[in-house]
């Protein structure tokens, strides 16, 4: 993973073209902060999510749950989120962290020497296992910068920031609306213990069985598969497994499902209209969109 993301770096600042699937998503574009206030969650549950961005994983802990997972076939997921992420909010404060956000995210006020003492800052705050695999990375970033100065950082290079606003990832996010929510998560990261799974949401047994299984948005991907509705339906049996007898899975985000006049505007699942089929008592959780008077909604699937 090394030489990828090496690679990928170098390409970069040397202006290449690269195909990579290396770069993971900053943050969220979810509006988790609402749907989770919909959910009968407690301390006790069990959760299993996309690790995505993180924001999962870090809302949920902001809600108090601390026995959560995290699967992506992206194995830098683990790596920006426990390692990256993680030590960015531990580091700073709740007045600090949206400005830290800005100088290692976006490309404005590029000022590399200041770029670098915030990376090297943060890899004493990562947990020891991605301390020497952030070192390695921020040395070779050190090195080419030094020699190219691009006006480019290595966060961006590192995740998809194109959608990226602070007042649109403050309104997903509970931990970010509030110094108090922030301290809250601050506070759970000492009694975090998850394990990251490398693989396949849909394809990977576990030997845990969890209460909830987070799958973000990740069947937009299976568009172009022209899955038929009993496809469906076997893809998400295979979750079934994983599941605690009473447990539930958020089995798809879809952005935009109602629109201003209160009428279903979108069929993201392969084109499919969920409305009108029954997929193993499903349910719509509708939560407000941040772009417009829209709404979002998640897709629920019971046992």
């Amino acid at each position: 993973m090394l030489d990828d993301i090496f690679n990928l770096i170098h390409n970069q600042i040397i202006g290449l073209n690269s195909d990579s699937n290396m770069p993971v998503y900053a943050f969220t574009n979810e509006n988790i902060n609402d749907l989770l206030t919909k959910l009968n969650l407690n301390s006790t549950n069990k959760v299993l999510t996309i690790a995505g961005s993180g924001d999962q994983f870090f809302n949920l802990a902001t809600k108090g749950l601390s026995k959560i997972d995290l699967i992506d076939i992206n194995p830098l997921s683990e790596y920006y989120i426990l390692g990256f992420k993680l030590a960015l909010i531990k580091m700073c404060d709740f007045e600090d962290i949206t400005s830290i956000f800005d100088l290692l995210f976006k490309n404005r006020h590029f000022n590399f020497e200041e770029e670098i003492k915030i990376l090297k800052i943060l890899v004493l705050y990562m947990p020891f296992k991605y301390q020497e695999f952030w070192q390695k990375i921020i040395d070779y970033y050190y090195t080419l910068q030094s020699k190219y100065l691009k006006n480019i950082k290595l966060m961006q290079i590192l995740t998809k920031d194109y959608y990226y606003n602070l007042e649109e990832i403050t309104f997903y996010n509970t931990y970010l609306q509030s110094k108090e929510s922030y301290q809250n998560l601050q506070a759970m990261l000492n009694y975090l213990k998850p394990t990251f799974y490398h693989a396949s949401l849909y394809t990977t047994k576990l030997s845990t069985r969890y209460d909830l299984i987070f799958c973000s948005n990740i069947l937009e991907y299976y568009y172009h598969q022209n899955m038929t509705l009993p496809d469906l339906k076997k893809l998400y049996a295979k979750l079934y497994p994983n599941l605690s007898p009473n447990g539930l899975i958020l089995a798809s985000y879809m952005y935009s499902f109602i629109n201003n006049f209160h009428e279903y505007s979108n069929y993201p699942i392969g084109g499919k209209d969920i409305t009108s089929r029954e997929l193993l008592k499903e349910e719509l959780l509708y939560v407000p969109s941040y772009h417009s008077n829209c709404k979002d909604a998640v897709l629920v699937l019971r046992p």
